[in-house]
């Protein structure tokens, strides 16, 4: 998956205006559950720990969980 489709995908799946790579993120458990949802939808068989996704302190650091999907 192209950069800007999942960043489009985040954005839609956060509820945000806009989203930039070096954009914080404030997860809480809804938040971290939509993303595991995102997750199961576009990336199958990609296993990314609960913890490592809240672990994430900007959308650069969650992208880089997804090593060579995300292009």
């Amino acid at each position: 998956m192209d950069k800007k489709k999942f960043l489009n995908l985040l954005k839609k799946t956060l509820g945000l205006k806009k989203i930039s790579e070096d954009q914080a993120l404030k997860l809480d458990s809804l938040n971290l559950l939509q993303i595991v949802e995102l997750n199961d939808r576009y990336f199958e068989g990609l296993a990314i720990k609960n913890e490592k996704i809240a672990g994430c302190k900007n959308v650069k650091e969650l992208i880089k969980l997804y090593k060579n999907k995300i292009e």
